[in-house]
């Protein structure tokens, strides 16, 4: 049997929050841990109004996490927010150096890996995968963002431009190849109780 894999929570709890309702937050983020078969070694909480637009969560809690991440072995941070792509991907390259193979998901990302896990037939594990691609598309834009400030300055842009626009291509390609995937498994499944239906078996 796999070990479990290991988990940092990460949450922003405003000023106005009760203690109870970031209780009851953390409470519901345990548990799709748990549904993941994760354990949850550490939470982090930041008491701030708004995202740090820079690094989500700030430079002080980046070092925060980082020094978790470390010491417990950490193998997944989950943000407890549907974050900004740009955001996952500077906040994974922060924590790179802690652990290389670092995970950065926010909660959404959580939930479509718990359904993953728990899809049983062909037919439920590719919904799953299209609600990622779903799910990634939005991201593909933001990731062009990030390539264009890495790659720096005018005459870089064109180079994340360009990366953007293959991944673009490839998450449209991998969308409609799926559907197509999803359109035949339920026909076939449809055919099968007419079939079914008209021998008289139920």
């Amino acid at each position: 049997m796999n070990p479990k894999k290991r988990f940092l929570l990460v949450s922003i709890v405003p000023q106005s929050a009760s203690n109870e309702q970031v209780f009851q937050e953390i409470q519901e983020l345990k548990y799709l841990v748990d549904s993941y078969h994760g354990k949850v070694c550490e939470i982090l909480l930041q008491h701030r109004e708004v995202y740090d637009k820079g690094q989500y969560i700030g430079a002080g809690k980046i070092t925060e996490a980082a020094e978790i991440v470390k010491e417990q072995k950490i193998d997944v941070v989950v943000l407890n927010a549907a974050v900004l792509p740009g955001h996952l991907h500077d906040i994974k390259s922060l924590l790179h150096p802690a652990n290389p193979l670092i995970e950065v998901w926010d909660r959404v990302d959580l939930i479509l890996e718990i359904f993953s896990l728990h899809a049983k037939t062909a037919e439920s594990r590719l919904q799953i995968e299209l609600a990622g691609m779903r799910h990634m598309g939005p991201r593909i834009y933001g990731m062009g963002m990030v390539l264009s400030r890495q790659a720096g300055g005018i005459g870089g842009r064109g180079i994340g431009e360009t990366n953007t626009e293959r991944m673009k291509r490839h998450w449209r390609d991998q969308m409609k190849k799926t559907e197509l995937k999803l359109k035949k498994l339920s026909e076939d499944r449809e055919k099968q109780l007419q079939r079914r239906e008209k021998n008289g078996v139920h």
